[in-house]
């Protein structure tokens, strides 16, 4: 099995999310090194986490922090922040760059758009996430002229009924969801992200 497209798990902070998103197919998992964040993750977990997983990347999520003193003892494929202006710092640790920007109104796209034609040589994708909802053709339209001019993963309220027909209308590289919280240890309810996952889910081709 496969996914139609990319997708990024982030926040994800215990190893239920983690196993489960990695058999489905995803590709980046995220996990985040703000130690003031209630996901916070120290390296010991993050490594944990990781060798139980296979086929995946992993992407340290900085916030609007500057890198953690610890930052060599993260099994890290990428770095991700919130700060444009820190893109050059963090680029002399010798990973690829994810820029995250938020976007909860319509408003905030042209100002994205502006941010994204600034930095795109300095970044391997961009991260849109927010409260925007991706239903209306306002939103869809603006959305797509974004997508068709840079790598972006959208990670907006997406929902599993209408995610096929939101994704055709706007064209995205690929889609961010939101890891949360285990109930318990070992007890995690993945209705939200099982739904999506599911209707992105593609059979493999095996006709060769």
């Amino acid at each position: 099995m496969g996914l139609q497209l990319p997708v990024k798990i982030s926040g994800v902070n215990n190893l239920s999310d983690a196993r489960y998103c990695a058999g489905m197919g995803v590709q980046w998992v995220g996990f985040c090194l703000d130690a003031t964040a209630a996901a916070y993750l120290p390296p010991a977990k993050v490594t944990e986490i990781a060798g139980w997983l296979a086929g995946v990347e992993f992407i340290g999520e900085l916030g609007s922090n500057d890198l953690p003193a610890d930052i060599t003892a993260y099994p890290l494929h990428y770095l991700q922040t919130d700060v444009p202006k820190k893109l050059q710092s963090l680029s002399g640790y010798g990973l690829p760059l994810i820029l995250r920007l938020t976007v909860d109104m319509v408003a905030d796209l042209p100002k994205a758009a502006a941010v994204m034609a600034d930095y795109q040589n300095s970044v391997m994708f961009f991260l849109l996430e927010g409260n925007l909802n991706p239903d209306t053709a306002e939103v869809q339209t603006a959305l797509r002229t974004i997508c068709e001019k840079y790598r972006v993963v959208l990670g907006l309220p997406f929902r599993a009924e209408a995610v096929s027909e939101q994704l055709a209308a706007i064209h995205p590289y690929g889609i961010a969801l939101q890891g949360g919280f285990e109930i318990k240890p070992g007890l995690k309810d993945f209705d939200e992200i099982a739904a999506i996952l599911e209707v992105l889910e593609v059979e493999d081709d095996l006709s060769y």
